[in-house]
């Protein structure tokens, strides 16, 4: 069967009066690929439809809302003469659900309704009794019968007062607890009618786009089409895991894709890219314009050609309809941006967090050596020196670095070209055997001298190779740098002369690199003097 691709026209068009009436087409477009650059992605949806013979619609709801609208692109290819007219975009906004109250709750706020009378009635009772009793208090010296109380001894008389007082506590602490208790029922009331609140109603789904790509055919046709565009929320970033084999001296390095994907929407067996390219900075660097000084008082603002395009563009986006030029969907690295196609399909959910995916690995051989800084710490170092052999560079990442299956710690990887030569650290070399320590001066080489003050410093290294394999150490150590003419610097003597006098290009780090036979002990000697003028004070500036 012979099939003939589609390209979307590469104007913009208004719907003509037969596309108003042209039926509409219904179709689901899974995503079927997505492209993630380091700061948005691709994404590509597919779909399989039979379209009869005149104009036609196919509709695609669903689609994210944060879309950009330059970047859509339809593709597609059928067995009979087929073409893509145009593309509109509509964003649908769900309905406000209607309120329905739930009974559960309304059954609820009922029954809660129905605790409340007996409280209230305890409440009245409650108020009455101290009403009452606060009466008696008030007018008992005043009651007519007199002759009832002169009747009465103290002793009685106390009784009666005791027993009003203890009726009206009881009575004030019904009360207390009464209201309480009604307090918590009607707090109870209020959050259940907050549930049932008709404001909390909300869209049962999130607002969405719908594509409306328009097509004509010649006759009945099975058109293939893929509609792609770019949205944010999507990022992924380079991650590595360096992983040495001190027997053999090779190192694994692993490059992991970390990808992060908050657009709202799951992933599910999707064919993955990861590119370096950046379109989200554009296409071209921006233009610079002539400055041009005038009086403000005769200023005018003048637009350019670009200002002046801008604005009949946004004028004709305006109307809802995307423009929509020729793309291919197969992309190849070049020179400028690496690819990188993960193998299989992948699920990939949309959250906060993040999913590392395996990129590649590059198993290199290396060259093992050892670093002693022993002025900073005792310890000596272990490092690989390997070349990467990989087509495409390698982006700088956070590294994570293992020796032997141990994990050492977090570090950096450089930005790396292939065939480019690098050095990885991995931890501390319990085999080496470093002692360091300084030699006290003779006092007759220090002091004071005509009108010259000298220093000397000296010291000592002892280094051992404890492996059983011999093995490239270097030791590294500094002397300071003269910024004054008047100020001078020397080597001692007797110092051991080193392999380098600018380490890693590096002003006055000094190194002795050697290579170290199994249980072999090598004594590095170093010193230095400084000599200036002895109305001069010097100090040390770190930079």
């Amino acid at each position: 069967m012979n099939k003939r691709y589609l390209l979307a026209t590469a104007a913009v068009l208004m719907l003509q009066s037969a596309e108003l009436n042209a039926a509409d087409l219904p179709a689901v477009a899974p995503i079927t690929d997505v492209i993630v650059y380091p700061d948005r992605a691709e994404i590509t949806r597919s779909v399989e439809i039979k379209v009869p013979r005149g104009a036609n619609t196919v509709v695609i709801p669903g689609l994210p809302t944060d879309i950009v609208p330059q970047s859509i692109r339809v593709i597609g290819e059928a067995d009979g003469t087929v073409q893509i007219a145009t593309i509109e975009t509509r964003v649908v906004r769900p309905e406000i659900a209607h309120f329905v109250p739930d009974p559960k709750i309304e059954a609820m706020i009922q029954a809660l309704q129905g605790r409340k009378p007996p409280i209230e009635d305890r409440i009245a009772i409650a108020q009455m009794q101290i009403d009452y009793y606060k009466l008696l208090l008030e007018e008992a010296p005043q009651v007519s019968d007199k002759m009832l109380i002169k009747s009465l001894d103290p002793q009685q008389w106390d009784s009666v007062w005791t027993t009003i007082g203890a009726k009206l506590t009881q009575a004030q602490e019904v009360l207390r607890l009464s209201r309480a208790e009604l307090r918590v029922i009607d707090d109870e009331i209020l959050q259940q009618r907050q549930l049932q609140n008709p404001s909390q109603a909300r869209p049962s789904e999130p607002p969405s786009l719908t594509a409306r790509i328009g097509i004509d055919a010649d006759a009945a046709a099975t058109a293939h089409l893929r509609i792609s565009y770019q949205l944010s929320g999507v990022s992924w970033q380079p991650s590595y895991d360096a992983r040495l084999n001190s027997e053999n001296g090779e190192v694994t390095l692993v490059q992991f894709g970390e990808i992060r994907q908050r657009t709202g929407e799951d992933w599910q067996a999707v064919s993955l890219v990861l590119s370096t390219a950046r379109p989200a900075l554009g296409a071209v660097l921006p233009g610079l314009t002539a400055w041009r000084l005038q009086s403000r008082d005769h200023g005018a603002k003048v637009y350019g050609l670009a200002e002046q395009d801008s604005g009949a563009l946004r004028e004709a986006m305006s109307g809802g309809f995307v423009q929509i030029d020729p793309s291919v969907t197969q992309l190849a690295a070049t020179d400028f941006a690496a690819e990188y196609r993960v193998a299989g399909r992948v699920d990939l959910a949309s959250g906060d967090g993040s999913q590392r995916i395996v990129i590649a690995e590059h198993k290199l051989e290396s060259h093992l050596a050892a670093r002693v800084v022993p002025k900073l710490t005792p310890h000596a170092h272990l490092y690989a020196t390997a070349a990467y052999d990989g087509r495409d560079p390698l982006l700088p990442g956070p590294l994570t670095v293992f020796r032997d299956g141990a994990f050492l710690g977090g570090s950096t990887l450089p930005f790396l070209r292939p065939q480019e030569e690098f050095r990885l650290g991995f931890g501390a070399d319990d085999k080496i055997r470093v002692d360091y320590r300084s030699i006290p001066i003779d006092p007759k080489s220090v002091g004071l001298f005509g009108d010259k003050q000298r220093i000397e410093r000296q010291y000592v290294a002892k280094i051992a190779n404890y492996h059983q394999q011999t093995l490239e150490i270097t030791l590294l150590d500094q002397m300071p740098i003269s910024s004054n003419e008047a100020i001078t610097v020397e080597l001692l003597g007797d110092t051991t002369p080193p392999s380098e006098t600018e380490w890693d290009d590096q002003d006055g780090v000094l190194a002795w690199t050697g290579s170290y036979a199994p249980a072999e002990e090598k004594t590095i000697n170093f010193g230095y003097a400084i000599t200036y003028p002895q109305d001069m004070s010097i100090g040390v500036m770190m930079n």
